[in-house]
Formats: structure tokens, C-alpha cells, sequence
């Protein structure tokens, strides 16, 4: 049961992140720096399969489509958003104050 809310805490989190992303970044940016970040796990060689689909969605999908992931509260735009390559785009600082603001949140609800 701990695990489970643990897995639920960083699912919203992740959420968030990816909604205030859209707020701060125009999708080229977001699209640039996740390709850009995609390349270089993959020239590293730590490559796994769900960054073949974020790919796929990054150089051909539709921005609605990219935004549907990004912000969907589905299996499997969860799934995806828990190896989110958009990653680098929001400083430290924005990050860290949005972890603290959805934890508050959680913990009023």
C-alpha cells in the first residue's frame, strides 16, 4: 500500500511538472531539448524502448498529440511521462518549488 501511494505521489508530480512545463517552454523548445536529450542517452547507450516512442512522438506527432501526452491522466501517457526526456528545460529552482507545492497540495486533499 506504501509503494502504491509512493508510485501515485510521483505520478501527479510528474503531472505537474510536465503541465508547467507547457506554461514556461514553447513545444519547439520542448521538442529540441527532449530529441537533443534522447540523442545523447542513446550515444551513451542507456537506450530503452519507451525513448524509441518518445522519438516517434517528438519528430512526428502533432503538437495536440504531444501535449495530449504530456498532460493525459491515462495509463499510458503515465507510463510514458515516467521516462520523460523533456527534461534540463526548467531550472533547479522551479523544479524544487513545484515539488513543494504539489506536496502541500497532497497533503490538504
Amino acid at each position: 500500500m506504501v509503494k502504491r501511494s509512493l508510485d501515485l505521489l510521483i505520478d501527479g508530480h510528474k503531472l505537474w511538472l510536465a503541465q508547467a512545463l507547457l506554461k514556461a517552454a514553447e513545444l519547439p523548445i520542448i521538442r529540441a531539448r527532449s530529441l537533443s536529450n534522447l540523442q545523447r542517452w542513446k550515444d551513451k547507450g542507456t537506450w530503452g524502448a519507451v525513448y524509441d516512442e518518445w522519438w516517434v512522438i517528438m519528430t512526428n506527432a502533432s503538437d495536440k498529440y504531444l501535449i495530449d501526452i504530456m498532460t493525459g491522466e491515462y495509463d499510458d501517457a503515465n507510463r510514458l511521462r515516467q521516462s520523460m526526456p523533456y527534461t534540463g528545460i526548467l531550472d533547479e529552482e522551479t523544479r524544487a518549488e513545484l515539488l513543494a507545492r504539489y506536496q502541500e497540495a497532497e497533503r490538504l486533499r
